[in-house]
């Protein structure tokens, strides 16, 4: 028998048998799709019980990391922790203003600008976390997205265009 996957802090996310946050809904509003109300701080679980566990962009908003990422050890064989190099806001808020030149995306866009914003006004981000004493990699996206999909991509893929780092990368 396979062990189950955890998803901490799960949000809106339905990803991993086991979704674990701490209210019905985020900060911002949004439902979560928990199935376990519990605290990321301690973690309801015996010790190794998960064989993978998921941690994105939670540690940002609790109120102690370190003591997070212990319980996550704890409970897991491995594990996939990400948040983001800043509090995003500037990031987030330029990157769905460009997303509302496409047609089909301007929902999205506009939604990812009220949650920004929220995020700000609610100060939801309690930290900007740099990892030290681990081996962590930075993720990335295409700061134009629109010019590197499609047919105007075999010309604008030759063009070496600007990457916006986005978000930090643990593997434990």
């Amino acid at each position: 028998m396979t062990k189950p996957t955890l998803n901490v802090g799960c949000g809106p996310d339905e990803w991993g048998d086991v979704r674990l946050d701490v209210d019905f809904r985020t900060q911002t509003g949004v439902k979560s799709q928990l199935n376990i109300m519990a605290d990321a701080h301690y973690l309801p679980f015996i010790d190794k019980a998960f064989n993978y566990v998921r941690c994105w962009h939670v540690l940002e908003h609790i109120a102690f990391p370190s003591l997070a990422i212990s319980e996550i050890r704890r409970v897991g064989d491995s594990a996939n922790i990400r948040f983001p190099v800043d509090d995003g806001f500037k990031r987030e808020l330029f990157r769905n203003l460009l997303a509302l030149s496409s047609y089909r995306q301007w929902r999205v866009a506009l939604q990812g600008i009220r949650l920004a914003i929220r995020t700000r006004e609610l100060g939801a981000h309690l930290w900007i976390i740099r990892p030290v004493g681990v081996e962590a990699h930075v993720n990335s996206y295409d700061l134009f997205p629109f010019l590197v999909s499609g047919r105007k991509a075999r010309f604008f893929k030759r063009i070496r265009l600007p990457k916006v780092r986005h978000e930090w990368e643990i593997a434990l």
